[in-house]
């Protein structure tokens, strides 16, 4: 389990590294929204606005904002024969504690 985890964010870190499948503009021409206070901050995709982490428990994945620090987003098992890439476009996870 702990090895699908860690797939998956390899995968994730590539894929967001090369913005595969996600296209970013320039960030000059990006209005970003007004956070609340008390949220721990993460940076989108494309590195132009700040957004508020997925919390414990939370959907997570490759269109959601990064699970808050000392979380990680696990997705479920890797169906046989199912593309990692695709299986993790296609599936949401769950923020769950890393300490676990």
């Amino acid at each position: 389990m702990k090895l699908l985890v860690v797939v998956c964010a390899l995968v994730a870190v590539t894929l967001v590294g090369r913005s595969e499948g996600y296209a970013c503009i320039p960030c000059s021409e990006v209005t970003c929204d007004e956070l609340p206070t008390d949220c721990e901050r993460v940076s989108d995709v494309c590195g132009c606005c700040q957004l508020c982490a997925t919390k414990e428990g939370e959907s997570c994945g490759m269109y959601s904002p990064s699970c808050e620090s000392g979380t990680t987003c696990l997705y479920p098992e890797l169906p046989a024969g199912e593309d990692a890439v695709q299986y993790m476009y296609s599936y949401w996870g769950t923020c769950i504690s890393s300490k676990k």
